[in-house]
């Protein structure tokens, strides 16, 4: 494996899963502004819980990270992750009238698997395992966002600025979350040219493998999967 370039592979790697998530009834239901209220709201309870603990992974990596670069980047990433991207959510629910959703909702069997995987990475893995695990929710949001915003190329001014969702799909797809995502991408491959084979192939499987639990928390969100059994 070219070490240099180990995010450009990894994309690769995991492009038969974005190309799933692509052709998503969530995505092309966003896309056309038809997304049910009801299916964003819960998606945007589930995604606020997970930013609350993507936010300490992204802390968890500035604090092993001896490089004065990576330590400034991912801390200010952790603060984005939960105010920025938190407060939209917060906009949102709001104007649906669930606000008070997400402090009383528990995770989904999707988004516990998920967030529960990236905090054994950081607890319990190398650096640049960790940091490749975090990877895909920066290229895979950056990704579908661009898809999004490349299709309203054709459509008229009034109809990008009347779109429900216009906020979300501009923040992952707009400059300031592609250079985030650039910057991610440039210290994982810094990483990568610097770790043993071993470690790039466990990079490389900690990519993939948060790939599909990308996959599954976009799905679950849709397709309502709450937990089989409950205590009630």
């Amino acid at each position: 494996m070219d070490s240099a370039s180990f995010s450009a592979e990894a994309a690769e790697a995991a492009l038969p899963m974005y190309k799933q998530i692509l052709r998503m009834e969530f995505i092309d239901e966003m896309l056309a502004g038809t997304l049910d209220e009801r299916i964003m709201a819960k998606y945007l309870v589930q995604d606020s819980i997970y930013l609350k603990q993507y936010s300490k992974v992204l802390a968890m990596v500035a604090a092993r990270a001896d490089d004065p670069h990576i330590v400034q980047t991912m801390a200010l990433a952790s603060h984005t992750a939960l105010v920025v991207e938190g407060s939209l959510h917060s906009t949102f629910l709001k104007d649906f009238g669930a606000e008070g959703q997400a402090a009383d909702a528990e995770p989904s069997p999707a988004c516990f698997a998920y967030t529960n995987y990236l905090l054994a990475q950081a607890h319990s893995k190398s650096l640049p395992v960790a940091m490749a695990s975090i990877l895909p929710c920066y290229v895979i949001y950056n990704d579908v966002g661009r898809h999004i915003l490349a299709q309203w190329k054709d459509k008229g001014e009034s109809v990008r600025t009347s779109h429900p969702y216009r906020k979300w799909i501009e923040m992952y797809g707009g400059e300031d979350f592609n250079a985030a995502t650039a910057q991610a991408c440039k210290i994982c491959d810094q990483l990568a040219a610097a770790a043993t084979e071993d470690t790039r192939q466990e990079m490389m499987h900690a990519y993939l493998q948060a790939s599909r639990l990308e996959w599954m928390f976009w799905d679950s969100a849709y397709h309502d999967k709450p937990w089989p059994i409950s205590f009630e």
